[in-house]
Order: C-alpha cells, then sequence, then structure tokens
C-alpha cells in the first residue's frame, strides 16, 4: 500500500508569514499560534490571550520576547533597590542582552519562535483563585507545550 499524498493537505504544507518565515506545522506545535508569537516579536504589538498548559489557564498580555527580557531585568533589577546604580544597571543589561536574540537577522535568515512571553500573568487551576492575585508578573513557556488558546485575557477579579 502507498503512503497518502500529503502535498495536497494544507496542515502538512509550510506557512509563509508577511516575513517569510516558515514555520511547519507538526503535532507537537500550534502554527498558527507560532505564527502570533512571530508577529507579535516582529511587530512589538502586543494583545490578550489565554492558553490551556497541563490543565491550567495562563492568560495575560502577548508581548515580543525583546520586551519580556527588557521588562523583565527592570522587574529583577527592582529586588535590588539596596545596591548600588552601576549593579542595577549591570542587572538589567544582562537581561536586556537576551532579548537581542529577537533583533532581525542581518542575513535575513528567520527562524520560527519556540518560547511565547506574557506579562500581566494570572493562573487558574480548577476553581481556584487566580495566582497570583496582582499583576506585573511575566512568564515564559515553551509553545510546544501550549494545548490550546483564545485571544483576550480572563479577568483576575471576582
Amino acid at each position: 500500500m502507498s503512503e497518502p499524498n500529503t502535498s495536497e493537505d494544507p496542515n502538512k504544507r509550510p506557512i509563509e508569514t508577511a516575513d517569510s518565515v516558515s514555520l511547519r506545522p507538526d503535532a507537537d506545535m500550534d502554527w498558527f499560534l507560532q505564527n502570533l508569537v512571530d508577529l507579535v516579536n516582529n511587530t512589538g504589538i502586543s494583545m490578550g490571550i489565554t492558553l490551556t498548559v497541563g490543565g491550567s489557564l495562563i492568560t495575560g498580555e502577548l508581548v515580543s520576547g525583546k520586551k519580556y527580557f527588557d521588562d523583565f531585568g527592570k522587574t529583577f533589577a527592582g529586588d535590588f533597590q539596596e545596591s548600588s546604580p552601576e549593579f542595577i544597571k549591570e542587572i538589567q543589561g544582562l537581561y536586556a542582552q537576551y532579548g537581542e536574540i529577537y533583533a532581525p537577522n542581518p542575513n535575513g535568515v528567520k527562524v520560527p519562535p519556540s518560547y511565547i512571553h506574557l506579562k500581566d500573568v494570572h493562573v487558574y487551576c480548577g476553581s481556584s483563585n487566580p495566582i497570583p492575585d496582582r499583576d506585573g508578573n511575566w512568564w515564559r513557556g515553551r509553545l510546544s507545550e501550549v494545548q490550546g488558546f483564545m485571544l483576550g485575557s480572563l479577568s483576575a477579579s471576582p
């Protein structure tokens, strides 16, 4: 028996974005969510999103990898208020440099994203109240671990 022809199956063809990133659909990652993350990484726009991950709902604002590392560094450095301004600036710079991997590649080579970044995150597990109960938290996760998503974030208020 011959193999089925998958060239006509739209789920087997590479998906081309406006920036010509080839996003290859596979069973381990939602190509459409990967496309949204790529769009956010390349434009700097942000949007509310809610993810299903391991039986929990993770809700927040989808942000670029660059913004994540820039602002995560500022938040983290804020925990060192008693330290010298030079040390705080060094901590901020350390994390900001990680965000540079999201800058356009001078060779024009684009790598599809494999991580998703959220700010003002709340996690809902079962019927419990969201964790944490305040905004300002950052979350980074593997796209391959997301089982589903919807646009828009859930309200953390009762």
